[in-house]
């Protein structure tokens, strides 16, 4: 088990004053409050088969909703998915990638747009992000930005001219967020505005290095509310900024004896997937979650960004490497077989907690599950303290 004491692991400091540079008459602001973690002091050690630690003692209201099979346009592999208000943006990664649009109860919508070269369609998917409401979304097409309805309706596109490096889209009410994971970039972050005329920098390039992050990254940025969160991979550093006061904003440096950095990806061309990385991660409920490797292993983060408190463990029967999150729901994604392999466990010797959790929300599918099925998808929320 492990201590408060153990898991305050960091030190924090603030600077005494708000460091700007004026660059070509836009802001660049560089964090105000700035905390140390040292993940080895984060560790929970307990071996995982006696591992005690449940995620189901931090979340409730587990339901599942099964997503509809639509024979037109059938849902190959899940590849990125983004919760809205009214439903789900998923982007199957195959044959091209195409975008579908689901209900908050499973029924499908439509099918957002298509490739081809029409101004109303798109070359390729780099990324998408739906406003909050989810009636609009955007898709990213290289030097163009296509805006469609939550029907499929083509609306406008706008002009996105620069480098095809981006490793992070956001779409908000006032404006687009954008990183590069190319950091030979003058800008690593940047918010537009909706016209894609403006540019104000956030974080500034500094290194002449080519991405070398693990294809599975999808998007660095994340939104909580009115608050942003920038993950700049070969720092291990989360940036937490305001969008109504750029400010009010704090930087999370994760600490780890073979972590990714600058230098040992570009000078000794080692492969960023081999050291202590990120693997994924949400922002919700003033906390960060996600799937961290340190050395062999793969552990749960937990990041509360108001106070620093961090840690690493190991959860037996389900991890922090969730799809998304919104509006304080969390998202998992379940194969048919998946859930058919859980029904079926009947080892008394080895217990699979999963089946425990799952237990009564199965239930009303226990004998109707077909291995034909779309993919169910798990939401649950955190539990208040």
């Amino acid at each position: 088990m492990y201590s408060k004491r153990k898991l305050l692991c960091l030190s924090a400091s603030l600077l005494l004053a708000v460091s700007c540079t004026e660059k070509k008459g836009d802001v660049l602001y560089e964090a105000a409050e700035n905390y140390d973690i040292v993940l080895s002091e984060c560790i929970d050690e307990t071996p995982a088969y006696s591992c005690t630690n449940l995620l189901a003692d931090e979340f409730c209201d587990l339901e599942f909703i099964p997503l509809e099979n639509n024979s037109e346009y059938p849902l190959g592999e899940m590849r990125n998915v983004q919760a809205c208000d009214s439903g789900l943006y998923i982007m199957d990664n195959q044959e091209g990638r195409s975008l579908f649009y689901y209900r908050l109860d499973g029924s499908f919508v439509s099918k957002i747009g298509g490739k081809g070269h029409s101004r109303a369609e798109y070359t390729d998917m780099l990324y998408f992000s739906a406003n909050t409401a989810g009636d609009t979304v955007a898709i990213v097409d290289y030097d163009y930005v296509k805006f469609y309805d939550s029907n499929g309706k083509f609306l406008k596109e706008e002009s996105l001219k620069g480098s095809h490096w981006w490793q992070g889209f956001l779409y908000t009410d006032k404006g687009f967020i954008l990183s590069h994971s190319n950091r030979g970039q003058k800008t690593v972050l940047a918010q537009y505005s909706n016209d894609f005329k403006t540019e104000h920098p956030v974080i500034e390039g500094h290194v002449n290095l080519i991405s070398d992050m693990p294809s599975s990254w999808e998007n660095l940025v994340r939104r909580n509310g009115e608050r942003i969160c920038y993950y700049d991979y070969y720092t291990s550093t989360f940036y937490i900024f305001n969008l109504e006061d750029m400010s009010d904003s704090k930087r999370f440096t994760l600490h780890s004896p073979n972590g990714v950095t600058e230098s040992k990806v570009r000078d000794a061309g080692m492969n960023s997937a081999d050291l202590d990385h990120l693997v994924s991660y949400v922002y919700e409920d003033s906390t960060i979650w996600g799937r961290f490797k340190y050395g062999e292993y793969s552990y749960d983060l937990r990041l509360d960004v108001r106070t620093g408190f961090c840690q690493l463990n190991r959860h037996i029967d389900l991890d922090c490497g969730f799809l998304c999150s919104h509006n304080g729901w969390y998202y998992y994604a379940y194969g048919p077989n998946q859930l058919l392999q859980i029904l079926q466990h009947k080892d008394p010797y080895n217990p699979l907690p999963v089946k425990d959790l799952f237990r009564d929300i199965l239930e009303p599918y226990k004998d109707k599950i077909r291995d034909t099925d779309n993919y169910y998808i798990l939401r649950m929320r955190k539990k208040e303290v």
